[in-house]
């Protein structure tokens, strides 16, 4: 009885894993414009880099109590700790990729959940399959891919 409840869960990992293949090979193609290139938007400069250009003697470390306040007063900690760890890594325009790339891992997940999701609402896999990518495809998510500031919304 144990191996027949083994072998199920194996196949339908199988299955999933096929799936997730897929959908991680669609995502990346639909945000593909998104990490190749190497940009930033208005807000990512003001919060990332002030620690180049004119802010010459700037201190990452030594404004972080004003930073993390200046995020608290907004209501967005956790926007101000993301953006924070943004700061710490991001050095040059470049970097910001590897952030982009941690947002596509992010939509990949909230496909899966949704995904996952409607196969228990017993939707059959071809109709979760392509509304769960239909709604990671929306701008929502592309903008949260761009706008580094944008990330955290995608844990809400």
């Amino acid at each position: 009885m144990n191996q027949i409840w083994l072998e199920k869960t194996m196949l339908k990992i199988f299955k999933d894993i096929n799936v997730i293949f897929l959908a991680s090979i669609l995502i990346v193609a639909s945000h593909f414009p998104l990490i190749i290139f190497d940009f930033l938007y208005g807000d990512d400069y003001a919060y990332i880099f002030p620690k180049i250009g004119v802010s010459d003697g700037y201190s990452f470390l030594s404004s972080l109590e004003d930073f993390l306040g200046y995020f608290n007063k907004l209501g967005r900690p956790i926007t101000g700790y993301f953006i924070w760890i943004q700061n710490y890594f991001i050095s040059s325009i470049g970097d910001a990729k590897f952030f982009r790339y941690f947002s596509l891992l992010q939509i990949l997940l909230i496909f899966y959940l949704f995904y996952s999701y409607f196969l228990k609402k017993k939707f059959n896999r071809a109709e979760s399959f392509i509304v769960s990518l239909s709604v990671v495809s929306i701008p929502a998510f592309n903008l949260s891919v761009a706008w580094l500031t944008l990330q955290t919304s995608l844990f809400s």
